[in-house]
């Protein structure tokens, strides 16, 4: 029995990995469709005696494979905004538990002690 596997998004170094699983998903998800529509069409067209359906198969496959990037497209872009979003706004350490809080957190999320912060001043 394959174990489940615990994956914190919120993580840097997890982010890579989640998107990377979502990515294989989306993959499986289109590719599987677009051989189903494909061998459907086909069976269909045999069915009616159809003596072209290869062109049939293409014309309906086609515009399927072009749509099925933009899920791609926008999974990537979401990637390089969290990774962003990461960046910009860093996690504390708790010093009692060493648990990565928000960076606004004014106590640790998982211990309850309250966090100092070490303000940087622009002199």
């Amino acid at each position: 029995m394959v174990k489940a596997e615990h994956i914190d998004a919120s993580e840097p170094i997890d982010l890579k990995r989640f998107y990377r699983k979502f990515l294989k998903i989306i993959t499986f998800v289109i590719v599987s469709t677009i051989k189903i529509t494909a061998v459907i069409l086909i069976l269909i067209a045999n069915y009616f005696n159809y003596h072209d359906p290869v062109n049939t198969v293409i014309s309906v496959v086609t515009p399927m494979i072009i749509v099925a990037t933009m899920p791609y497209i926008v999974i990537i872009l979401a990637y390089f905004d969290e990774k962003r979003r990461l960046e910009k706004n860093p996690k504390f350490k708790c010093p009692q538990c060493g648990n990565q809080n928000r960076s606004k957190a004014k106590f640790c999320e998982n211990c309850g002690k309250k966090i100092s912060f070490v303000e940087e001043s622009d002199t």
